[in-house]
């Protein structure tokens, strides 16, 4: 008797857990595609200033040493 009664108790579960199931995998069908955010440890590629030039390695030493003769 008590082997039955579980029996049906597990099946009810079983059969409530299936619900919960689809009613989940419907509410997730309508969510929009998850994007995964930018990682925090890598910098954030920023664009060049405007109008700005990038600043070479200078003269070479020998050239330096020249100049200030």
């Amino acid at each position: 008797m008590r082997l039955r009664m579980l029996s049906t108790q597990t099946s009810h579960l079983v059969q409530g857990l299936a619900q919960i199931g689809e009613q989940l995998e419907k509410a997730v069908a309508v969510l929009p595609p998850h994007r995964t955010p930018a990682p925090r440890h890598l910098p954030v590629p920023r664009p060049p200033v405007v109008g700005t030039t990038p600043v070479g390695p200078g003269p070479p030493v020998s050239a330096v040493s020249a100049l200030r003769r």
